[in-house]
């Protein structure tokens, strides 16, 4: 986003307990307890704890949430951190983006740097440039970036792409295609990941959830390297196919290394 924001705009809201407030031109606005904002809303700070919904848009330089939150439009901030439970019913965008809990984005999600160590579900898109996920997601159409970094589980319905996609599987992982110029996909820490309870989480998201594996219709790249992988097609210039894969194709420019003859059914060299 990076946006200047005004340091002067009017005045501040607190709200403790329960109350509310129509919307506007904020300094901070701070609530704990139960609040609502009733309009759009433009803020140097938003830090909000307990159960508050704000009934508009939302532009702010910095956004903190711990408990329940809720936004009827879009959000638009240069730094958000969410604990707690969250929903944007808009699109999402925010230079800094943690999520450490659970979120919900109705529309589309867009960041620079994106940490996700809880759960999130996107209905929309997801793209940006460095996203880092150890807890869990769910997005509904691509999911593009620049650095792609996975060391817990997620469901991509339409296209994973990215310069560098590096995988250590927690969990069941799913995505249509997958696309970079180096991808490295492997067998995961199986103890982090169910300490965390996160086994649970998987089985309501995911109809198939079968464990602690890969699955792609296409996995396209330059480098390859992939363990514990189901795939249709892999195609690329030097692929490696290491330990538990079962692939139907394979289609390589360079090098290719088959760990396990029985991983692979067909193997085409492209000249």
């Amino acid at each position: 986003m990076n946006e200047s924001f005004d340091k002067e705009k009017k005045g501040d809201i607190k709200i403790s307990g329960s109350g509310s407030a129509g919307g506007g031109s904020y300094d901070e606005v701070k609530i704990s307890g139960s609040g609502k904002i009733t309009g759009d809303l433009d803020c140097n700070l938003l830090k909000a704890s307990g159960s508050v919904k704000i009934d508009g848009n939302i532009k702010a330089k910095d956004i903190y949430i711990s408990g329940s939150f809720k936004s009827m439009g879009n959000v638009k901030c240069n730094e958000f951190k969410g604990s707690g439970s969250s929903k944007v019913m808009g699109d999402m965008e925010a230079d800094e983006f943690s999520c450490s809990g659970s979120m919900k984005v109705d529309g589309n999600l867009n960041g620079i740097n994106m940490s996700i160590s809880g759960s999130i579900g996107i209905s929309k898109r997801l793209s940006g440039t460095n996203l880092k996920c150890t807890g869990v997601l769910d997005v509904e159409e691509n999911c593009e970036v620049e650095e792609f970094k996975s060391f817990g589980a997620f469901n991509i319905k339409g296209l994973l792409t990215a310069d560098n996609i590096v995988i250590n599987i927690g969990g069941y992982c799913k995505a249509k295609e997958i696309g970079g110029e180096n991808i490295e996909i492997k067998i995961g820490p199986q103890k982090v990941f169910n300490f965390f309870g996160l086994e649970n989480i998987l089985g309501s998201l995911f109809n198939n959830y079968s464990g602690n594996v890969l699955e792609s219709e296409i996995i396209e790249g330059d480098e390859i390297y992939l363990e514990c992988t189901r795939a249709k097609v892999v195609r690329g210039n030097n692929i490696f196919i290491g330990k538990d894969c079962e692939i139907e194709r394979v289609e390589y420019k360079g090098e290719l290394t088959i760990e396990d003859s029985k991983a692979v059914k067909e193997s085409i060299k492209i000249v």
